[in-house]
């Protein structure tokens, strides 16, 4: 038995490649931080029932009241709504099969080297889960929550955590204006500018929503080039060398934000996109493997980088193909939406 940080794998099988990932997991696993930003960031939650569930907030921000001596309280008009309701999400499951061929084993096992066939074992499952960290990071942003999918935090005006219309978590923001994202009620128009005034008015928007301030703005990468240059890299974090080996981009600090590039957010439409996140109210939710089932933790070297459980399910042997599927299921949580915004159509030209 294996244990350690990274998780549990238990016993052998005589499938090679689960054997493999049990002797090698600290070298395959470590790179969250180098493959999914948004994920090294992210606190992780185990669940406490088959379902996400949690009592949604759907109040506004407001002052406090001035009252005068021996004034009475109005609870109707002076307390906050204390009318929770339920959001609900389901669970999604997402994973990637890994198969490695006869032929490509012998290949490796003819190698002089006698590490030769764990190498070609342990690079094939490092490609998967690199696929898998990748591909769940990307969801976080853009998932539809339907049919087993994760709900990422923008799809359009009505779907995504944080829209403005439509439901999310089974809550309708046109019953609960509370559970609006901050996010503009009309997007700003193809080829807006970006500047420090956008920015500052959308963290305005969330503050009067929410009460609360933003504290990290992912961005895409090219938008990430463009606020570079408009702050001529005066708020650019620089590493220390002792750093550079645990962390693959640059950051920059604005208006109280850490801002991160994010290469798995989609600019296929070459405009420009920026999240505001307030990362208190954000988190990964993960269904724990059940008893007896063997897995591991996808983390990141960084020391930081939050772990979420993937199952590694050996699969009988197929003619000439040593077989294994991992599995993770997990669902993304944003329990007060109006504390985070989404804005894009941003220009990349810096004006």
């Amino acid at each position: 038995m294996a244990t350690g940080d990274t998780g549990i794998l238990l016993g052998t099988t005589g499938n090679n490649l689960y054997d493999a990932l049990g002797q090698n997991v600290r070298r395959v696993i470590d790179q969250v931080n180098r493959t999914a930003p948004l994920l090294s960031i992210l606190r992780v939650e185990p669940a406490d029932g088959k379902n996400v569930c949690w009592d949604a907030n759907i109040g506004n921000a407001s002052g406090p009241k001035v009252y005068g001596e021996f004034e009475d309280v109005n609870f109707v008009t002076d307390a906050l709504p204390d009318d929770y309701v339920p959001a609900i999400l389901g669970f999604s499951q997402y994973g990637k099969p890994i198969q490695i061929s006869s032929r490509a084993k012998s290949a490796a096992k003819a190698n002089a080297n006698p590490e030769a066939l764990m190498n070609v074992e342990d690079r094939q499952t490092a490609n998967v889960i690199n696929e898998i960290a990748r591909g769940l990071n990307g969801l976080m942003y853009t998932g539809a929550g339907t049919a087993n999918t994760i709900a990422g935090m923008w799809v359009n005006q009505s779907t995504g955590a944080f829209a403005c219309t439509g439901s999310y978590a089974g809550v309708n923001r046109n019953t609960y204006s509370g559970w609006k994202g901050s996010s503009p009620t009309t997007q700003p128009v193809t080829g807006s500018a970006i500047s420090v005034d956008l920015i500052e008015q959308t963290r305005t928007n969330i503050f009067n929503a929410s009460g609360e301030f933003p504290d990290v703005l992912m961005t895409s990468p090219n938008t990430f080039r463009v606020l570079k240059n408009i702050f001529n890299g005066s708020a650019v974090r620089r590493w220390s060398p002792s750093e550079v080996a645990d962390t693959v981009h640059d950051e920059l600090y604005i208006s109280g934000m850490r801002v991160i590039p994010d290469y798995t957010i989609s600019e296929t439409d070459t405009y420009g996109k920026m999240y505001f996140l307030n990362t208190n109210w954000i988190s990964i939710v993960t269904l724990m493997p059940a008893e007896g089932e063997d897995f591991f933790y996808l983390t990141g070297n960084d020391g930081k980088s939050v772990p979420i459980p993937v199952k590694a399910l050996p699969i009988a042997n197929l003619g000439a193909y040593s077989r294994l599927q991992l599995l993770t299921d997990l669902q993304l949580k944003v329990e007060k939406p109006n504390s985070c915004a989404y804005v894009g159509n941003l220009s990349l030209t810096v004006s």
